[in-house]
């Protein structure tokens, strides 16, 4: 996804957790995954990959998550998880499953439009719930 779309569903995917949970921690926290991944753009740029668009890093971070959060790492798998799977859809390829060669992805076109549109719409829905 394209940065647009990883702040516009990254807001989308906090204010869903926040308005499920009323626990802003978390819902910082879902907000923060998605936002992070953008750093996979500076990794494609200087070391010609993206390593945290794959299932091993998603493994890995959970783990983590598990072991140093362990109340907060269900989000944190849902949001990479989520994000991972939102990927697959996305016209640009991804090494989802590195070490493998193979690329899973069944690209839709403007898929990332309609991520940011329906993003921003669910936002401002879970915002109105939220504040009324």
């Amino acid at each position: 996804m394209n940065v647009p779309a990883h702040l516009s569903f990254g807001i989308f995917s906090g204010f869903l957790v926040y308005y499920l949970t009323q626990d802003w921690v978390a819902a910082f926290l879902m907000f923060m995954i998605q936002i992070g991944l953008v750093l996979d753009y500076l990794f494609k740029k200087t070391i010609h990959f993206e390593p945290l668009h794959t299932v091993l890093a998603l493994l890995i971070i959970s783990l983590v998550s598990f072991v140093l959060f362990p109340a907060y790492s269900l989000f944190i798998f849902s949001a990479y998880s989520l994000h991972l799977f939102l990927d697959i859809f996305v016209e640009e390829k991804i090494p989802l499953l590195y070490p493998l060669k193979t690329k899973l992805m069944f690209p839709l076109k403007y898929s990332e439009k309609f991520v940011i549109t329906l993003s921003l719409l669910g936002s401002l829905t879970l915002l109105f719930l939220i504040l009324f």
